[in-house]
């Protein structure tokens, strides 16, 4: 049986996103792109963009890097993803992607040809969808014999608003980072609207009611109708025990939450730490340390104390000017 694999084209849907404008068109008068250094590559691997139609055509490029022949068989798929973000293509909403002109084709080493996908949303708001190649042939560069490798052309598209990109959370959990030296949460959201959408916010981790923490999220695009997974490091304060209560905040959606324990995974980040000869954990608001004497009021607690410190500023300066006017009426009273 050929041996089978995936290229770094549809390693993860967790790339960053391409905001395309026109793509280059490379003719016999032209000079080629640049060939892929083993294997056949697709240029561009991902297309995310916001359309002003629902209609669409898109230019993809295979190049042969390797020394011999391949054969080149183009198929479309759904895209959709796992909780960990790694494309599906076996399920998911299907949008009406269809290749121009022929599916099969051989590229010579270093040769290059363009394929042109016309996509339509079928009366969608968002489609998404890939251009699956499978690449056969002879003995490569690295000696296999039969390889088949498969690389796969990303599409997330988004036509005219308005769109629902509402998410939910789906579960919190806790697990310590690979060097042991710090907690990561675990921030499953899912899109329960019809537009995909990036997860971006914060998150409030509060002890018995008074903040501990206020952690920056960047999230990942998720799909509609799927979860993915948003990572959260944080630094656990030395001797916390018990439960958690974390509120995810995301642009544009309301506030939500869950309670987590958190014990075992502190009290090993804190051993991790010290065992690593690094600085404890703290009260943490974006990252800064801070003391956890005025946690209670959370961030409003400087602006509270400078509003406190300018009234009784105030109410000094007054209680001085009546002091003054009475001391002048009194030196001016005829007995």
């Amino acid at each position: 049986m050929a041996a089978r694999r995936w290229t770094a084209g549809a390693a993860s849907i967790a790339l960053a996103g391409l905001f395309l404008g026109a793509v280059p068109t490379w003719s016999s008068a032209q000079s080629a792109p640049p060939a892929a250094e083993t294997g056949v590559a697709v240029t561009p691997a991902r297309v995310e963009e916001d359309l002003t139609a629902r209609t669409a055509l898109q230019r993809l490029s295979y190049t042969n890097g390797d020394s011999v022949p391949r054969e080149v068989t183009l198929e479309v798929a759904p895209l959709g993803h796992d909780v960990l973000g790694t494309p599906d293509f076996d399920s998911g909403p299907r949008g009406a992607f269809a290749i121009q002109g022929p599916t099969e084709f051989l590229l010579a080493p270093g040769e290059s040809r363009d394929v042109m996908v016309d996509i339509d949303f079928n009366g969608s708001v968002a489609t998404y969808g890939a251009v699956l190649a499978t690449i056969d042939g002879a003995a490569g560069l690295s000696g296999d014999v039969g390889l088949v490798n498969r690389v796969a052309a990303l599409f997330l598209l988004r036509g005219p608003g308005p769109w629902d990109q509402t998410l939910e959370l789906a579960d919190v959990g806790i697990a310590t980072s690979e060097d042991g030296t710090e907690a990561v949460l675990l921030i499953d959201v899912k899109n329960v609207g019809d537009a995909h959408v990036r997860a971006v916010g914060n998150v409030v981790v509060s002890h018995e009611g008074q903040p501990i923490a206020l952690l920056d999220l960047v999230g990942e695009n998720v799909i509609p109708g799927y979860a993915r997974r948003q990572h959260v490091a944080w630094v656990p304060p030395p001797g916390l025990e018990g439960d958690v209560d974390v509120v995810v905040r995301l642009d544009g959606q309301e506030p939500m939450a869950q309670t987590i324990a958190v014990g075992m995974v502190a009290e090993a980040v804190t051993q991790s730490r010290a065992d690593n000869n690094l600085a404890p954990g703290g009260a943490t608001f974006g990252g800064v340390e801070s003391i956890p004497a005025p946690l209670s009021l959370g961030r409003l607690w400087w602006p509270l104390l400078l509003a406190l410190v300018l009234l009784l500023f105030t109410a000094r300066q007054v209680q001085k000017e009546r002091q003054r006017r009475a001391a002048e009426n009194d030196t001016g009273t005829v007995d």
